[in-house]
């Protein structure tokens, strides 16, 4: 039995079979003008890659490393996932801005922002949203910005956007509804439609 075992393990080593996926992948970098350090991923997909870790690739800036404790935003570019990867709250600093673009983001959870308690700014622009759950933001108390455009949102839920009391502005320019524009209890906010 045990030589067969040994058989089996050297056949997927052998022909490149990993159960294992690799991790998302990152490298810091600066933005000077926001005052951010973010990591960026790109093209990359759910399908190939382990979206429970990330894998920081070191970098220096003026001398020192950037450290994935120091990274305060995350942008996704082109990538294929469902939905954002809670991971990036375990293992960066506190996230203060988050950017989706030209990906594949189906849905916004409330489980998604669920450990986003220093966010400020959301920005997510030409996706595949079909569906803003309930309470979808709730959790990201200090969110001043969100802006969702050039997406083809299904729907809202009546309440996706409670519990902001910080939220000043919402962009919502470029979306297709099926089933209506949502509605906003905070009357503080700037909503952009066109």
């Amino acid at each position: 039995m045990k030589s067969l075992a040994f058989v089996l393990l050297l056949f997927f080593n052998l022909s490149g079979i990993n159960s294992q996926q690799e991790a998302f992948e990152c490298t810091p970098q600066v933005a000077r003008m926001q005052a951010l350090t973010f990591c960026q991923f790109v093209n990359q997909s759910a399908a190939d890659k382990d979206v429970s870790r990330v894998k920081v690739i070191p970098t220096m800036f003026q001398g020192q490393y950037l450290q994935s404790s120091s990274v305060t935003a995350v942008q996704f570019a082109a990538c294929n996932f469902d939905h954002i990867p809670a991971v990036i709250y375990k293992n960066f600093g506190p996230i203060r801005w988050i950017r989706v673009h030209y990906s594949t983001l189906k849905s916004i959870n409330s489980d998604d922002f669920k450990s986003a308690t220093d966010l400020k700014k959301i920005e997510i622009t030409d996706t595949k949203i079909a569906k803003i759950s309930a309470k979808a933001f709730s959790s990201a108390k200090n969110l001043e910005e969100l802006s969702i455009t050039g997406s083809e949102i299904g729907s809202f839920s009546p309440d996706a956007f409670d519990d902001l009391e910080n939220l000043k502005t919402v962009n919502l320019k470029g979306n297709k509804y099926s089933q209506g524009a949502p509605t906003f209890n905070n009357p503080v906010v700037n909503v952009i439609f066109s």
